[in-house]
């Protein structure tokens, strides 16, 4: 269509690594959360792509997350995948509330390739 309308795309690598990122929390909130619902989200900003994936399920305390196995294990491996591509990870999660994991992923001039929709 001529209207203008881009989309972003990331380098190849950046996107698997969010579709895997993605794909944990999706596994997490089925096995764990106890959820009736869960929203995933991607807001494109200027500088960055904000990628939220957020559940009304049970929720836990992170500081009493065992040293080892779940959660610990597969939120060490989502902030690694993050940070492999240059982003930064983030938990908010409260028994009782739900869990929301927030990735922001840095949109260097090199990263973006503007593709007619």
């Amino acid at each position: 269509a001529g209207d203008g309308v881009s989309q972003l795309r990331l380098p190849v690598t950046a996107e698997i690594q969010v579709l895997r990122i993605v794909q944990e929390a999706l596994s997490n909130v089925r096995k764990h959360a106890r959820a009736t619902a869960v929203c995933i989200s991607f807001e494109h900003h200027e500088r960055d792509l904000q990628v939220q994936v957020a559940d009304n399920g049970q929720g836990f305390d992170p500081s009493r997350l065992r040293s080892a196995g779940w959660p610990r294990f597969g939120l060490q491996t989502m902030r690694e995948r993050a940070e492999s591509i240059g982003g930064t990870f983030s938990l908010a999660t409260t028994p009782g509330e739900g869990t929301r994991v927030v990735v922001h992923i840095p949109l260097r001039e090199a990263w973006e390739k503007r593709v007619p929709a």
